[in-house]
């Protein structure tokens, strides 16, 4: 577990819940629960928050049984039943994407980039926002503490943090464009996520635009990527 790549994402002021995304916050030997907890109360008091003196824990992991013993132990310590009242386990998995939008036509761009076309069968990205965005919005009987990662913090992640302010902060990120918001993402990481999900932040960036009619920039301008291989961020325009 990362402190330098744990950050608070959003803060509902009606509903008094957070959001936060990081990394894996289990290890080869166990789930580190408090550790997770002093890290989100640290992040709270930087931004001049209070963190609720009772609270309820969503674990939303982005990971699968690929990513070995510690996502077996992250999923161990939730199936404990004396931690049920500690919070839970959301799983989505996200695997990105691996046909960059500009390698098919135009027409063909417009009919899969929609939040039900065929490149989000697997990840999701526009319904999962819009669900996690209605929860983070809710106020429960206690607050809740969304907790998003993925193991480094920055690939899946950064595609889920990327998504989720290009549809709901996007006049916060710098510049108020997708340069920004990835940008932004890199910064949070220490590195840019990798092609798979830069790939997928490309084709949100499209399926936002084509939805809701807006533009925020060059969907396959703001990054540069090896191909499967890692990507830098392009600077913001002035």
């Amino acid at each position: 577990l990362d402190y330098t790549r744990v950050h608070l994402i959003e803060h509902n002021k009606e509903s008094n819940n957070f959001f936060f995304r990081g990394n894996m916050p289990a290890n080869d030997t166990m789930f580190q629960y408090d550790l997770l907890i002093e890290y989100l109360k640290k992040r709270t008091i930087e931004a001049n928050l209070t963190f609720p003196e009772s609270y309820f824990l969503v674990d939303l992991a982005l990971d699968n049984p690929s990513d070995g013993t510690p996502w077996k132990n992250e999923v161990a310590f939730w199936k404990d039943a004396s931690h049920n009242t500690l919070g839970q386990l959301v799983n989505w998995p996200l695997l990105g994407n691996v046909l960059p939008p500009n390698k098919i036509s135009a027409d063909e761009l417009k009919k899969q980039a929609t939040p039900d076309g065929d490149v989000w069968k697997v990840d999701q990205i526009p319904s999962r926002i819009e669900q996690l965005h209605k929860w983070i919005k809710t106020k429960e009987d206690i607050p809740h503490i969304y907790y998003t990662h993925c193991m480094a913090g920055c690939d899946r992640t950064g595609e889920l943090i990327a998504s989720y302010r290009t549809r709901f902060q996007i006049e916060q990120v710098p510049h108020q464009n997708i340069t920004g918001v990835y940008n932004l993402d890199c910064q949070e990481c220490g590195r840019c996520p990798n092609f798979y999900s830069t790939t997928a932040i490309e084709w949100y960036c499209y399926t936002y635009q084509f939805q809701f009619e807006a533009n925020i920039g060059d969907c396959m301008g703001f990054a540069k990527c090896k191909a499967f291989g890692d990507c830098t961020a392009t600077q913001p325009d002035n």
